[in-house]
């Protein structure tokens, strides 16, 4: 067991290096293992703040979301049940001597204060913060010590002994290399960080200490490559209905003669899951600051203060002069990332195209030397040229199914675990989407053929539809079809993601057989929920998008469904998604 903890957060490598420099006694001796009496729940400190932990310039920025992903069924507030989740943020980490501090790595008010300034690109792919971490708290957990792993010695002689120990006397704690954290409850209060502000109306949530250490418990501490999370527990108590001064279950329960609505505090399970990131991700995103809300069906900048979770909240910067105004105000629309690269790494400031040749005049091939189509464009948010989007790669967004989703409403498959001899329910609906989405994206390569003066209307159409039309898979009226093209690579733009992963799913899904666990920010979700919930409008829908873009991550699409008797014949009459994001 503790082998296998200290695999998972890097230590093995440390504990190596330490045998290794004592290689030549041992070798007198003959080799033997060392005795390792480090206890369960090392970390390496680098792993949140970099390698050099007195620097803060190389502290790595995580991504982080928060998700309800157990409820009873007595749970009377909606944000309290499966669906619910915290809107995505950014952070960095601080350790002191006593606490580990999740800080916002940017600015909610660029201009209004010098807190959580972001990290900037000061040399190609490297870059850096300019100063300490001292943004928004969003979480906080106690720290139980910190120490060296390292060999024992003779504290008489400095002779090395062949024992891995904690040593947590021999420097300073802020010098040491590892820590140990109490991650069974957040001590911080916030709107994103975690799920308690959902509570709502008179609700009361307390929370419990709850942490599994077991390696077989899902709900343990799981680490990865660059990646982390956490679960834990609270309580909600019942909601007072509004003039009458007692829970509404008390209400209900007289009424009804029944005791189906219990008054009794309910648990909610949550999971916070952090992923470091590089500072090359590679998205482009859609202002929408001058048109707010004019795409029916885009939440885009429906986010607020108090309701970060509903989409990337307007970010309005200070003026010295004026405050706050509109001309510094900018919003953008929540959007899936569905290109593999977006960006040249030529750099830009303007997109004006003053020869009205459809490529921005600072990325026209002629200045970047780019050898493909034009149409390039200055994405002046990020400071780069676009690539053109017919020269784009599709990168397939996956929606996982949760362990519940019963096989009634998913494919029926072969003996070989491959050949789908029955497209499933849910199926059915994901290769609808990726047929509206695949014409959506031929329908941006015609545009910039035209814009680019490439081609005529028909010429450019002919080049990405194939001049017939498909019914689609789920619903009655047809669609033109599209072209494969050899860039995509045979890739749709969304697809299904079985839990576990089956043999036939896109790479984008993980290994076969495969487990996926509720919560983690990198996956979003389609949840089966086959248990009693008083959640409304037959499913609680989280969006979630990056708060400095707009980019799309982890949103989750519950439905509660009443369980099939057999294999239905067609989604049409099993199944729905009344809160499909």
């Amino acid at each position: 067991m503790r082998k296998s903890w200290l695999g998972r957060v890097g230590l093995v490598g440390l504990v190596g290096s330490a045998v290794l420099g004592s290689g030549v006694l041992a070798g007198c001796a003959g080799e033997r293992d060392p005795i390792d009496r480090t206890q369960q729940g090392v970390l390496n400190k680098s792993f949140f703040v970099g390698a050099n932990l007195e620097d803060f310039r190389d502290d790595p920025e995580f991504r982080t979301k928060s998700f309800n992903i157990d409820s009873a069924a007595n749970t009377d507030n909606y944000s309290g049940t499966i669906g619910g989740a915290s809107a995505v943020d950014r952070v960095r980490w601080e350790i002191t001597e006593n606490m580990l501090f999740a800080r916002r790595s940017y600015q909610e008010s660029p201009g209004a204060d010098n807190r959580g300034l972001p990290r900037k690109e000061v040399s190609p792919g490297k870059w850096e913060f300019p100063g300490k971490p001292n943004g928004t708290i969003i979480a906080a957990y106690r720290i139980v010590n910190h120490f060296d792993v390292r060999r024992d010695y003779n504290s008489s002689t400095g002779e090395e002994m062949n024992v891995i120990v904690e040593n947590s006397s021999d420097r300073p704690w802020y010098q040491r290399q590892q820590m140990r954290v109490d991650w069974s409850m957040n001590l911080a209060d916030s709107t994103s960080g975690d799920t308690s502000w959902v509570w709502g109306g008179n609700a009361k949530g307390t929370p419990i200490q709850y942490s599994p250490t077991n390696e077989n418990d899902e709900d343990r501490p799981h680490f990865e490559e660059a990646y982390f999370d956490v679960t834990n527990k609270f309580t909600l108590a019942s909601e007072e209905m509004p003039g009458w001064g007692i829970p509404e279950c008390v209400i209900i329960g007289y009424f009804n003669g029944t005791s189906s609505f219990d008054c009794t505090p309910t648990e909610v399970k949550f999971r916070s899951s952090f992923e470091r990131l590089t500072g090359n991700e590679d998205f482009e995103p859609f202002e929408e600051s001058k048109a707010q809300r004019d795409i029916v069906g885009n939440w885009g900048n429906a986010g607020n203060t108090f309701n970060r979770e509903y989409g990337a909240p307007p970010i309005t910067a200070w003026d010295p002069q004026y405050g706050y105004t509109d001309a510094k105000t900018k919003a953008f629309y929540s959007l899936h990332n569905i290109w593999t690269k977006s960006h040249q790494d030529k750099a830009c400031t303007s997109n004006v195209d003053d020869d009205a040749d459809g490529s921005a005049d600072q990325c026209a091939n002629t200045s970047t030397g780019y050898k493909g189509s034009k149409g390039s464009q200055c994405d002046v948010h990020i400071g780069k040229c676009t690539l053109p989007v017919r020269d784009r790669q599709i990168k397939t967004v996956g929606y996982w199914l949760n362990k519940e989703t019963p096989v009634e409403l998913t494919d029926t498959v072969a003996a070989d675990g491959k050949t789908v001899t029955q497209v499933g329910a849910i199926e059915e609906m994901t290769i609808t989407w990726d047929q509206l989405l695949k014409s959506s994206v031929a329908t941006r390569r015609e545009v910039e053929c035209r814009r680019t003066k490439d081609g005529d209307r028909d010429t450019c159409h002919s080049q990405f539809f194939a001049g017939q039309k498909d019914m689609v898979a789920f619903g009655g009226w047809g669609l033109e079809k599209t072209k494969d093209l050899p860039v995509d690579k045979g890739q749709p733009v969304i697809a299904t993601c079985h839990n576990p992963v089956r043999a036939y799913d896109p790479t984008v899904c993980g290994k076969v057989g495969e487990a996926t666990r509720l919560g983690d920010v990198r996956k979003n979700f389609t949840i089966y929920w086959p248990f009693a919930s008083r959640a409304p409008y037959g499913g609680v829908a989280s969006i979630g998008a990056d708060p400095l873009t707009g980019e799309w991550w982890a949103p989750r699409r519950p439905s509660w469904v009443a369980r099939p008797p057999r294999r239905p014949r067609s989604s049409a009459t099993s199944f729905s998604s009344p809160s499909a994001t």
